[in-house]
C-alpha cells in the first residue's frame, strides 16, 4: 500500500482512483468513487487510504472494515 500525496493529486499503487482538486479558490477535492461530492484533502486522504485498502475486494459486507466505506457512499445511513 503506498499513496502518493501530491499538491493536487492523490494516487495509489493498488486502485486506478486518483484524487484531484476541483479548480478554483478554495480548491476541494473529488475522488471518483465518490462521484458529485467535494471534500477536503484531509477527507479525499482517507478516502483514498479506503480505496486503496478496499482494492483486492476482500472488504465485502461481512468484513470489520465495511461499516467505514458504507459511511462514505452516498444513501447510506
Amino acid at each position: 500500500m503506498a499513496l502518493s500525496i501530491l499538491d493536487t493529486s492523490i494516487g495509489s499503487d493498488r486502485t486506478n482512483h486518483t484524487a484531484r482538486t476541483v479548480p478554483g479558490d478554495s480548491r476541494p477535492w473529488e475522488v471518483p468513487w465518490l462521484p458529485g461530492r467535494c471534500i477536503s484533502r484531509n477527507s479525499a486522504i482517507t478516502a483514498m487510504v479506503l480505496a486503496d485498502l478496499t482494492a483486492d475486494g476482500e472488504v465485502n459486507t461481512g468484513h470489520r472494515l465495511r461499516v467505514h466505506v458504507d459511511a462514505w457512499l452516498p444513501n447510506s445511513a
